[in-house]
């Protein structure tokens, strides 16, 4: 009930009504990091509150939230969390039926206002015309939907509208795919340069196993002589006689030569790893 009131008397500081127009509301990712932004064009349709459901399309969850619209030019009011330490835009699932469930789930309700003197839209301290809302990390690969929470008000604008009244607001989805490729790895580097081949991302290449077929043998020793002593600087590239052959490259270090050689022997005839579909994907080189 408290959040109720404390939107209402958000959106009770409106001002006097503007034209329709659009705002967009829109999300991109960097690896796992998700960031939620707006975008209007004028005054006239600068939202004053924001109350969303950000969903993920898979079973993947969201794992923190951090806002990113400090006061005083920013959506920095809190309603569900008004008053409390800390406060948080992400909205209590036990305030209502239609919360989502928050962080560690696929699905949170954020909760954000703006709140500054003078009231107009057109203030020196009200929101700029776009910015960035909060940023939230992502556990895996998914899809992000955007919508408007309707017991939140959805996008609030200046003249205490919002979409169900006729303004127009458009929601964007974003995909978050992440790097195959652990970030950590001191051959990560190398793998973006040689434009991230998936072979490398194949269990058990590393461990000598060119073919996908989860084991280290004979096979392996023969991709490494077809490509042997070429590298990626220099091409050709791909998996036939005589290239470069990204999935021999057992070491991750652009060439193919005797130090993968010693990969397949200190494994040859193990089991290393499963089957792999993605072990011939050797993108082109520079």
């Amino acid at each position: 009930m408290r959040k109720l009131f404390l939107m209402l008397a958000v959106l009770l500081l409106a001002s006097a009504a503007y034209a329709v127009e659009d705002v967009n509301v829109y999300c991109t990712a960097d690896g796992n990091v998700v960031t939620v932004s707006y975008s209007a064009t004028a005054d006239a349709n600068l939202p004053r509150a924001f109350g969303l459901d950000i969903k993920l399309s898979n079973a993947e969850t969201i794992t923190s939230v951090t806002p990113l619209s400090p006061e005083p030019n920013g959506y920095w009011v809190y309603p569900g969390s008004y008053d409390e330490t800390p406060e948080t835009p992400v909205g209590d699932p036990c305030d209502s039926d239609d919360t989502l469930p928050g962080i560690d789930h696929n699905g949170i309700t954020i909760e954000m206002g703006s709140l500054h003197s003078p009231t107009e839209a057109n203030s020196p301290n009200a929101p700029r015309l776009s910015g960035d809302l909060f940023k939230f990390t992502v556990s895996g690969d998914c899809n992000v939907t955007i919508s408007g929470n309707a017991a939140r008000g959805k996008v609030v604008f200046y003249d205490a509208k919002n979409e169900d009244d006729g303004r127009d607001v458009v929601y964007t989805v974003c995909t978050v795919v992440l790097d195959c490729f652990p970030g950590n790895d001191p051959k990560y580097d190398q793998w973006v340069t040689q434009h991230k081949p998936k072979a490398w991302c194949c269990d058990g290449q590393a461990d000598g196993d060119a073919t996908g077929d989860g084991k280290s043998n004979v096979l392996d020793l023969f991709a490494v002589k077809k490509g042997y002593g070429k590298n990626f600087a220099t091409g050709p590239w791909g998996t036939g006689s005589g290239e470069y052959n990204c999935a021999a490259d057992f070491n991750h270090d652009g060439n193919v030569n005797v130090l993968d050689l010693f990969v397949v022997k200190q494994h040859y005839g193990q089991t290393v790893g499963t089957a792999c579909a993605d072990i011939s994907d050797c993108p082109s080189g520079p």
